[in-house]
């Protein structure tokens, strides 16, 4: 067993790395502390922090020139990795990756031979406030988009989803959009957490 390891430099992790300190919030995380008044820096922090440091695929799955390994993050744009020395090419330049915040969990559809990326976003809901958009791209060894299929429910917040033959199978937590929490989170003085409460009146 050979082990190998190297930080993806995304933009975030060079930009940080120069600074020598945070300097990206993101959703789970800070620049500095939540109290006030130095909490409100928080809020000129970047919202969006692009790790790539959760799963990563090679694609296509047998190995050649082309091969690359695609390293994602929750809510980030997928990277692209030189499958032997690990070396940042950038960006995934996968036909319409550009733009959306992808799930870090894609999932091999094996019968077909295809890679599947996920994305939700939250937008305007009449009956709720806010609803979420789900969004998903299915795409051949060569890298190209072949399939596209888009699909709008109540607020919900995902991480994780599997695939079957037929269906794509997104686990549905009962949470409820939080806007005094989102106000905090907006202000730099909560985590993006709070932009959400678990609904525990909801029906198992």
């Amino acid at each position: 067993i050979t082990y190998r390891g190297r930080f993806v430099e995304t933009p975030c992790c060079s930009m940080e790395r120069a600074a020598g300190r945070p300097l990206f919030r993101g959703v789970f995380s800070n620049v500095v502390d939540f109290d006030l008044p130095l909490g409100l820096l928080n809020a000129f922090s970047p919202r969006t922090r692009e790790t790539a440091n959760l799963t990563c695929r090679l694609w296509p799955p047998k190995r050649g020139e082309d091969t690359v390994l695609v390293a994602s993050g929750d809510n980030d744009t997928p990277m692209a990795l030189d499958p032997e020395t690990l070396e940042t090419l950038g960006p995934a330049t996968f036909p319409g990756l550009s733009g959306e915040k992808w799930l870090a969990h894609t999932r091999y559809d094996a019968a077909r031979q295809r890679l599947v990326y996920a994305s939700t976003t939250y937008v305007n809901d009449p009956d709720d406030f806010l609803g979420t958009k789900l969004l998903f791209h299915e795409y051949n060894e060569a890298g190209e988009l072949v399939g596209e299929i888009s699909h709008g429910t109540s607020f919900m917040v995902v991480h994780d989803w599997i695939l079957t033959e037929n269906y794509y199978v997104v686990p549905k937590n009962p949470a409820r959009f939080n806007p005094p929490g989102l106000a905090a989170f907006l202000s730099g003085l909560a985590q993006g957490t709070e932009v959400f409460r678990m609904a525990e009146d909801t029906p198992c």
